[in-house]
């Protein structure tokens, strides 16, 4: 690139480290499913997960999570369930990221179409981290068994919705994926 303009070589630049971020966090997705299937499909860690995850303190966790989040209670419980009751299925990791995928669809719905959609996605991303977050240290304090499974399911969640975050932006602008992520400052920071 030598004797290119010092703008083309920025662009370029910039072109190359969105994709080769993106390759890393889709090859991260990518290992993180196939660990995650080997827990899915274990009928034990499955029941120690129900159980454990019964004795988490949900109304505390929202409680404390409700300030930061601002989250619509009604919702919060209904994702609580309705993770309960997929769990419960031992569902497989498609029939989970289906699951993930309509949850994205719901809570992006009213803003489809509107120029806020972009940061109603961030947030989300930021109140699913958080509120996530939250019970995984509750389970931490309640030195649940089943904490590794907890962990690793949670990594491949937050991973899928980012991804799943991602594409949704990057429909809703006309832009590719990795043009959304390339963009300076645009998904991160507005």
């Amino acid at each position: 690139m030598n004797g290119c303009p010092e703008e083309m070589v920025q662009l370029k630049v910039s072109a190359v480290s969105a994709f080769a971020q993106t390759l890393r966090r889709y090859t991260s997705l990518n290992h993180l499913a196939q660990a995650a299937r080997a827990v899915l499909q274990n009928s034990a860690q499955i029941s120690q997960m129900l159980a454990d995850l019964n004795r988490v303190d949900f109304h505390n966790v929202q409680e404390q999570a409700s300030w930061v989040c601002q989250c619509e209670d009604g919702m919060v419980q209904r994702l609580e369930a309705d993770f309960k009751v997929t769990l419960e299925a031992q569902n497989s990791l498609e029939q989970w990221a289906a699951w993930l995928k309509g949850v994205v669809a719901q809570v992006l719905k009213p803003y489809e179409g509107k120029a806020n959609f972009a940061k109603a996605a961030r947030q989300f991303l930021l109140k699913w981290s958080f509120y996530s977050s939250m019970v995984i240290r509750d389970l931490t304090l309640r030195s649940a068994a089943s904490f590794g499974s907890f962990h690793l399911i949670r990594l491949l969640y937050d991973e899928y919705m980012f991804y799943l975050i991602e594409h949704q932006v990057a429909n809703a602008t006309g832009e590719t994926p990795i043009a959304v992520m390339g963009e300076v400052g645009y998904f991160i920071f507005i």
